[in-house]
């Protein structure tokens, strides 16, 4: 009978978990469906998938011939491809019945599982060792394309129904493929590729070394954010796009105006609000939820609304100078 990991701590909101796991060998990896129903891990040295509840409890394991290299999960966690350390993919349901396998013949350094676990895609590195093969996998095992990719792949991605695949290679190019393979555009960024994350609406997010960029489905650029904070690490995003980023609390325009009078200085200090009668329409209490960003991308509140009046101010102040020269004045 298995022995049966103890939650130490489990966030819903951030879905992190984190387990003292008695099966006699250290954790290796863990990925979780998004409601966190599905949990698989594997341990050093083990050549089995595990499946664990929420609560707790072991539900299978599953031997891969040879050991697990690696393994990805599906959005809802009802299914699980898994690479082996000898070019093996496995493709299993959420009971630990084995639906597939397929050798690819060689290591496979990089796959992916779309959200809906409707493709699987692989890379591999072919005899010649320049570049790499794709190949796409469907939900029912048939292999859809072997497809050379003239550079080594460093980031998949695929959209949320297993549509579109994604590919980032040492190239800097970023390129997007039906799932038969057949390619429908390609972009070179001109900047090393981290991460691909594809929205469930279709929006492109990747991530470079500096920079966030934005491209269409259709393969233009929408835009570039370079984050003076230093290398890009990962992007993550909502499953449809948008997300909240706000404080977590309420405030009213009242105590908004009390700020922003203290922080400017005594010289407004005898201004004084103008209220007026309310208008259709107005609402009149609003709080955004931060839940999904937090989830979603592990957002945390750092800036509370007191401190970025302050910093606002202080950056307005620093831009007096240059206002003034470029309007001639004293």
């Amino acid at each position: 009978m298995l022995s049966e990991p103890t939650i130490l701590n489990r966030e819903v909101e951030g879905a992190v978990l984190v387990y003292e796991n008695r099966l006699g060998k250290p954790g290796k990896r863990l990925r979780s469906s998004v409601d966190l129903a599905y949990n698989y891990l594997c341990l050093e040295g083990d050549d089995c998938l595990y499946c664990v509840s929420s609560a707790g409890r072991v539900l299978w394991k599953y031997q891969i011939p040879s050991g697990i290299f690696d393994f990805r999960v599906s959005l809802e966690g009802k299914y699980v491809a898994v690479s082996s350390n000898t070019g093996g993919m496995f493709y299993l349901d959420y009971t630990g019945k084995l639906l597939w396998s397929y050798s690819l013949g060689r290591a496979v350094p990089m796959h992916t599982v779309s959200p809906d676990g409707s493709i699987v895609v692989g890379t591999t590195i072919p005899p010649s060792g320049k570049g790499h093969t794709l190949c796409i996998i469907s939900r029912a095992g048939q292999v859809l394309r072997h497809l050379s990719i003239p550079y080594e792949v460093v980031a998949l991605g695929t959209s949320f129904d297993g549509s579109v695949v994604l590919t980032g290679d040492m190239n800097h190019n970023i390129a997007q493929y039906s799932k038969t393979g057949d390619r429908q555009w390609i972009y070179c960024i001109r900047a090393p590729i981290q991460d691909i994350v594809v929205s469930q609406s279709g929006l492109l997010i990747f991530a470079l070394t500096s920079e966030v960029i934005s491209i269409s489905p259709s393969g233009t650029e929408r835009w570039r954010l370079r984050l003076p904070e230093g290398p890009v690490a990962s992007v993550r995003m909502s499953h449809d796009g948008s997300v909240n980023i706000a404080c977590g609390s309420a405030i009213s325009v009242n105590e908004l105006f009390r700020l922003i009078r203290g922080e400017i200085g005594p010289q407004v200090g005898r201004i004084r609000p103008i209220r007026a009668a309310e208008r259709p329409g107005d609402v009149k209490h609003s709080l955004a939820s931060v839940k999904l960003a937090q989830a979603e991308l592990g957002y945390v509140p750092t800036v509370a609304v007191e401190e970025g009046i302050r910093l606002t101010v202080e950056w307005f102040r620093a831009q007096r100078p240059a206002a003034q020269a470029l309007n001639g004045a004293d």
